[in-house]
């Protein structure tokens, strides 16, 4: 539990976070998304549940921290009753970009693939409509996307532009991109999109998982299923756009303060 201060209205609230995790019972997406029961998806930025300003956590005075289990008798009931920081929704991260909180490489991008994800949130939790259009906005988001990984300095960049083509209807230059990918734990993912861009889809869609029936001998998960290393220890990331690692405690949301975030609270 970690306890911040608004920066706009100086109210105290708590920053969702997460000790530890796993990946068991995931479900896998074509644009890099993992939605995993045990493994929650933290973002970097979020709203003040009085106010409803919006800020980078790390910009955030944090007043203290607790572990997640802490018993109940250690930490004061005034902070346990607060109020969670909001999740932004894709209006507000748009609107963030608006605001100029994509101040840096790094936060414009943290902003335009948070909104992008967002976007395709909906068709994970209700039936896909195969007649959905982009709205402007949206499609200028993508339209930014393209531009900014117009030259994919690694196979996750490379996926990354695929896929955002593909949602904007540029499927020849979406198939083009993927004949570049040679990584064979992305096979699954590599051919899915493929065939997507066959079909002129241009829905987000969920990775099947391997058939399990016998004499069936599962491989290692990861060649099956995207899988971005944090740069720091090498285990898993939660989406290709974290910027935190649950194993090694890294934090580099912000480029110029690279740190590892404090664990030690004895």
């Amino acid at each position: 539990m970690i306890i911040r201060k608004c920066p706009h209205c100086m109210t105290l609230m708590q920053e969702p976070s997460l000790t530890s995790g796993n990946n068991f019972g995931a479900t896998y997406w074509t644009d890099g998304v993992i939605d995993a029961p045990m493994w929650p998806n933290l973002s970097a930025i979020g709203a003040c549940p009085k106010c409803r300003g919006v800020f980078w956590f790390k910009d955030a005075e944090q007043i203290s921290e607790f572990p997640l289990f802490a018993p109940d008798d250690s930490v004061p009931a005034e902070l346990r009753e607060l109020q969670n920081a909001s999740v932004l929704d894709e209006e507000q991260l748009l609107n963030s970009i608006d605001d100029g909180l994509g101040d840096s490489t790094e936060n414009l991008d943290y902003l335009r693939l948070a909104a992008w994800h967002a976007l395709n949130d909906r068709f994970r939790i209700e039936e896909p409509n195969p007649s959905f259009e982009l709205n402007e906005r949206q499609r200028a988001n993508l339209e930014e996307l393209e531009k900014r990984f117009r030259w994919p300095e690694s196979w996750d960049d490379s996926f990354i532009l695929a896929e955002v083509c593909r949602q904007l209807g540029k499927f020849e230059k979406a198939q083009s991109l993927l004949r570049s990918i040679n990584v064979e734990f992305v096979l699954a993912r590599k051919t899915l999109v493929a065939q997507l861009c066959q079909k002129q889809s241009k829905l987000v869609a969920m990775i099947p998982k391997p058939d399990p029936s016998p004499p069936y001998d599962p491989p290692e998960e990861s060649i099956y299923y995207p899988a971005v290393p944090c740069p720091y220890c090498g285990e898993t990331l939660r989406t290709a756009i974290a910027r935190q690692c649950r194993f090694c405690k890294m934090d580099w949301h912000d480029a110029q303060n690279i740190h590892r975030r404090n664990t030690d609270h004895s």
